[in-house]
């Protein structure tokens, strides 16, 4: 991401797929290791904070998008 920069629409809806993508990624990830004995509960507990981070992420993008779209209008 651009830093200090405003980002245009279709890049934050960019961001927006990305973080998602990376989403789907690792709710794949926790699937597996979450019934898993050979996972400790830190390595689910980190896995559900990094799922956090990329959906407040998404919803940042996703914000400021619909947040340019209406400012478009």
């Amino acid at each position: 991401m651009k830093s200090g920069e405003e980002i245009t629409l279709t890049e934050n809806l960019d961001e927006a797929i990305k973080e998602l993508q990376r989403l789907r990624s690792q709710l794949s990830i926790l699937a597996e290791v979450a019934g898993s004995p050979v996972k400790s509960p830190d390595e689910v507990g980190a896995l559900v904070q990094s799922l956090s981070l990329h959906i407040r992420q998404a919803l940042t993008h996703i914000r400021t998008a619909k947040g340019q779209a209406k400012g478009d209008s």
